[in-house]
């Protein structure tokens, strides 16, 4: 298999992946607008466990049809190995999208903005980089360790965004 190719078989479950963290992303947006982040926080929700859900709510979605597309894959290449490869990757560069959507979203004051998209460019942006770096190394053990461990690098900052982010919410600012 040529590197190409395996670096290009990321697009199909990472573009799952952003779509649906896509979709988190503008639930947190219309949730905020139609008052439903404000009337959380009024009846005691904390702003970081509101944060925390919509998180959760992307992952219990992505997660399993990221892994069930990662996996045909795999099956499809004839090498489980690459299941591990390709759902690292694409889980990673769509969770990294949801937190920095989110805090884009809470940054504004008004919500319908097209700025809230930004986290989605930059996951593409993401995958792209990858899959172009990726084409050159021509070995294909090579190729597998990049990105291998670029997924483990995109899990980690994702979970990190998650934490940090999530702990820079405010009630006043995410009601406001």
């Amino acid at each position: 298999m040529s590197p190409i190719i395996l670096s290009s078989f990321l697009i199909s479950p990472s573009l799952f992946g952003i779509m649906f963290s896509s979709l988190a992303v503008g639930l947190f947006i219309d949730d905020r607008q139609n008052g439903l982040l404000e009337f959380l926080v009024a009846e005691g929700f904390k702003p970081e466990k509101i944060f925390y859900i919509y998180a959760v709510s992307y992952l219990l979605v992505s997660v399993p049809i990221d892994a069930l597309i990662s996996g045909i894959l795999g099956v499809f290449i004839h090498n489980l190995a690459y299941f591990v490869i390709l759902l690292t990757n694409s889980i990673g560069i769509s969770w990294i999208v949801v937190p920095v959507s989110m805090y884009f979203a809470y940054l504004q004051r008004v919500t319908g903005s097209s700025r809230s998209l930004l986290g989605t460019y930059i996951g593409v942006g993401l995958l792209f980089v990858l899959i172009y770096s990726s084409t050159i190394v021509t070995s294909e053990t090579e190729v597998e360790e990049i990105l291998l461990y670029s997924g483990i690098v995109f899990l980690v900052v994702a979970v990190l965004l998650t934490i940090l982010i999530g702990k820079n919410f405010s009630s006043e600012k995410l009601i406001s």
